[in-house]
């Protein structure tokens, strides 16, 4: 609205005068866009500080529990599908220990200096 209105002045009065005015306008919008940009990135910025504080660990301890409780219904459910006095025995796989009967057990000797 005032664009207009100073484009019509300038117009009727074709002055230096009006070319500053525009140019000074143009200055202003440019540092009204450029504080607004700012003003929102400190915005973000403290929204994503406050997620980050406050939501992002809540989410977490809520994803955490989830898991928790889906491993505490797999075992009930397991168990639930075993009829009551049946025994069953779960081995648990055997370590492989690899020896080596030829070279034997390495003993570190120490010399003792006699006087």
């Amino acid at each position: 609205m005032h664009k207009t209105f100073s484009h019509k002045l300038c117009i009727e009065t074709h002055t230096e005068h009006c070319e500053k005015l525009f140019r000074a306008i143009s200055i202003l919008t440019i540092m009204v866009a450029i504080i607004r940009f700012l003003l929102i990135l400190v915005i973000i910025y403290y929204v994503l500080k406050l997620l980050r504080r406050y939501v992002f660990p809540f989410l977490l301890k809520r994803l955490i529990e989830k898991q928790f409780n889906m491993s505490n219904f797999d075992e009930f459910h397991d168990k639930a599908k075993k009829k009551e006095g049946e025994i069953s025995i779960i081995k648990q796989a055997e370590k492989k220990t690899k020896k080596d009967d030829k070279s034997g057990e390495y003993i570190d000797f120490e010399e003792i200096e006699g006087e």
